[in-house]
């Protein structure tokens, strides 16, 4: 029986051993866990705290019970002055009830809602947040407990993205909207027109020999031009209509307010106008002016490109006829359109075929009856229109750019001939007639002289 006493006692501190030792790894393992569950609880914190993102929890009422220091850095608004209240109080006036009420059920309904707010700071400064709220359930109940709501300030990249689509849809020298825009209003100034039966114009402005200012001065002066022009004529086109520069030394402007045809003409005269007054850039005092075309809606066309391009038409006949004016478009115009493609086409022909020929025009010494030179005059003998006389070819040549090429020619002509004259016993001076185009060309001396030097021509036997 003593024997079995010793057995018990030993079995029993056995187990009580056994249960220490039990409860001490369990404690270990408790102590680990724990240990590991407050340093994830501190990580959390810390990011919570550290991160520039906002964070605020709120209570199934949604008034706020904690934000974050992201928070407090992006509203201005301290702990103290939100926490109790409901995140209406910092919302700015950009959304209407609706708004916040399509928000509401969408929390209701999804427990989830993302998306971009336009809010304001403590100091009254508006701001855009990219906003995610996101409701937390009782894993019993399902009930709402919480909602966390996490926010990022955006205006950065607001401002990027509203930078970008202003670059895309104006042109960088004036700031006026560039051609696509332009495009986009007239279209929708046609839609309203029709809807409501009124009238709209195209006027379309080009700024007459500007190409002589940009290429003698050069194109910094030219674009500082631009921009002088751009502004006047932003002073005189209405706030509510289009002002746009298709690029160049194009402008055009959509009136939807065009009912009265003479307040449009009247509007154009005032533009011209200003576009005429000098405008001094730099040391230079300089002159432009412009030719400037109308077209009306309905009547002139029903569509954008029609109406864009009929102005371009009147304005192009105005050029025609001598520049500084305004024309409203005409149906015959289309017609003289026609023929001044077909005739440009034909000057570029006629270069490289050799129709074009130089007759010679003697200058007589009224005192002794002598020819003492003589004036190089360029004529166009086309195959089947015959003679055309310079007066319709010449102002062609130089709005096609054309007249640098044959004005070259013409001078390459008149020194051979020249020093043919010269080498048979008459050295005469030749009197050649150069363009103002011609003149604004940058290094036009050297290639004078370049050309009397392949010719073996003398310099004092001609005359520009």
């Amino acid at each position: 029986m003593g024997s079995n006493l010793v057995w018990s006692l030993v079995l029993i501190l056995a187990g009580f051993a056994a249960m220490i030792f039990w409860m001490r790894n369990r404690r270990q393992v408790w102590e680990a866990e724990h240990h590991r569950a407050l340093q994830q609880s501190q990580l959390a914190s810390h990011a919570m705290q550290h991160t520039m993102d906002g964070i605020m929890i709120l209570g199934a009422d949604r008034r706020i019970l904690f934000i974050n220091k992201g928070f407090v850095d992006i509203t201005g608004y301290s702990a103290e002055e939100v926490i109790g209240h409901k995140p209406r109080m910092l919302h700015s006036t950009k959304h209407d009830e609706k708004f916040y009420k399509d928000l509401g059920d969408a929390l209701r309904q999804k427990g989830c809602w993302k998306g971009e707010i336009g809010d304001e700071r403590k100091d009254g400064q508006a701001y855009t947040q990219l906003l995610s709220l996101n409701a937390v359930r009782d894993t019993t109940s399902q009930k709402v407990t919480h909602y966390i709501g996490t926010f990022a300030d955006i205006s950065q990249y607001k401002d990027y993205e509203s930078a970008l689509e202003f670059l895309a849809n104006h042109d960088p020298l004036t700031n006026l909207p560039n051609r696509m825009l332009f495009n986009d209003r007239l279209d929708d100034a046609i839609v309203n027109a029709a809807r409501n039966k009124t009238r709209i114009c195209v006027i379309f402005i080009d700024l007459d020999r500007f190409k002589i200012i940009n290429d003698s001065l050069g194109h910094e002066i030219g674009d500082r031009l631009l921009q002088e022009i751009a502004a006047r004529l932003q002073a005189g086109v209405p706030p509510c209509e289009t002002l746009a520069r298709l690029g160049g030394d194009e402008f055009t402007i959509v009136l939807e307010q065009a009912e009265d045809r003479n307040t449009v003409i009247l509007l154009a005269e005032n533009l011209l106008a200003a576009i005429e007054k000098p405008a001094v850039i730099d040391a230079h005092e300089l002159f432009v002016s412009a030719s400037i075309g109308i077209s009306f809606y309905p009547q002139d066309g029903q569509d954008a490109t029609t109406l864009l391009k009929h102005a371009d038409t009147a304005m192009y006949r105005a050029k025609e006829e001598g520049r500084d004016k305004i024309k409203l478009f005409a149906p015959e115009m289309n017609l003289r359109a026609k023929e001044f493609m077909v005739m440009a086409n034909s000057l570029h022909v006629a270069l490289e075929r050799g129709q074009f020929t130089v007759e010679y025009q003697p200058r007589v010494d009224l005192a002794t009856g002598k020819i003492i030179g003589v004036e190089a005059l360029i004529r166009w003998k086309h195959p089947e229109l015959g003679s055309i006389s310079p007066e319709k070819f010449i102002p062609l040549a130089e709005e096609t750019g054309l007249i640098l090429p044959i004005g070259e020619w013409v001078l390459q002509t008149a020194c051979r001939q020249g020093q043919i004259w010269r080498d048979a016993g008459y050295p005469l001076l030749i009197a050649v007639n150069l363009s103002l185009r011609q003149f604004g060309r940058p290094g036009l001396v050297a290639q004078i002289l370049e050309t009397v030097r392949a010719a073996a021509y003398s310099t004092d036997l001609l005359e520009v």
